[in-house]
Parts: C-alpha cells; sequence; structure tokens
C-alpha cells in the first residue's frame, strides 16, 4: 500500500498525477467520478468512495477509508442498499487484494462477520473469501 506518503488535503488528481478532465461530462456517473477525483481525499463522502471503488481508481487511498466504516458497520449503506459499501469494496481488482494481503486479511475478516439476507451480497463475500491470495504471515513463514 502507499499511503504512507498520503496528504488527505489533495485530491486523487493530484496524488494520482491524473489530469484534471474539464467539466463537461457524458454521464452522470463520470461528472460524479470527476468531482470526486478533484475533491480533497479527506473530503469525500462514502458514496463517493464506493463509487471510486467500483471504478478501482485510487484503490491504495480509497480502500482505507472504506474499511474505516466498515469495521464499525460492514453493512453500511453508502447509497443503494446495505452492504453497497462492503460489495463494492470486495468486488475490486483481485490483483489489488494480493498486492495488499494484509488489508485482503482484515478485509476478510469483516466479511466472515457478515449476517445478511440478501443472497447476492452473501454470494458476492463468499466469492471474494475465495480468492486464492496469501496472508502476509503466510508470505513470512514461506521466506523462512
Amino acid at each position: 500500500m502507499k499511503d504512507s506518503a498520503m496528504n488527505p488535503r489533495r485530491s486523487l488528481n493530484w496524488h494520482l498525477a491524473w489530469p484534471d478532465e474539464g467539466d463537461s461530462y457524458p454521464s452522470g456517473l463520470v461528472k460524479k467520478i470527476n468531482v470526486a477525483l478533484r475533491k480533497p481525499i479527506a473530503d469525500l463522502n462514502l458514496d463517493e468512495v464506493r463509487i471510486l471503488l467500483g471504478q478501482n481508481f485510487g484503490l491504495d487511498y480509497v480502500v482505507p477509508i472504506a474499511l474505516a466504516t466498515l469495521r464499525e458497520d460492514p453493512l453500511y449503506d453508502a447509497t443503494y442498499y446495505p452492504g453497497d459499501l462492503l460489495a463494492a469494496c470486495i468486488e475490486i481488482n483481485p490483483s489489488f487484494w494480493k498486492e495488499n494481503s494484509d488489508l485482503h486479511e482484515e478485509m476478510a475478516n469483516i466479511a466472515k462477520c457478515v449476517q445478511s439476507d440478501d443472497s447476492k451480497l452473501n454470494t458476492i463475500i463468499q466469492r471474494f473469501l475465495s480468492l486464492p491470495i496469501q496472508s502476509s504471515q503466510q508470505k513470512t513463514h514461506k521466506k523462512r
């Protein structure tokens, strides 16, 4: 994870060295994404975090924000339904979790505790929990 140099007063565009796309947007979603990318990270709301997760944008910065909320309320309703933030977080590109096994371990511990009547959410959780990702402890043991 690269958040050691994260400045919460700077935007994701700044951190990622992405250009500002201007003010003309082809859709409402693109507008929401660009507004979120321009905001200081500290000012992102959880709906914006959910959207950025869904687009796999700025994961090193937004996953920790999501995890902070999910630790307290795994079924947090960011926009659409209870658990939508969780679903967005666990559906991100699996390569992120492979590169950040400590965060994967934390997310897996949260996901294991979820009890939901939502069969779609339960399927997403089970798919996430079945990802073949080594924990940071397993990696340490293999190096010895």
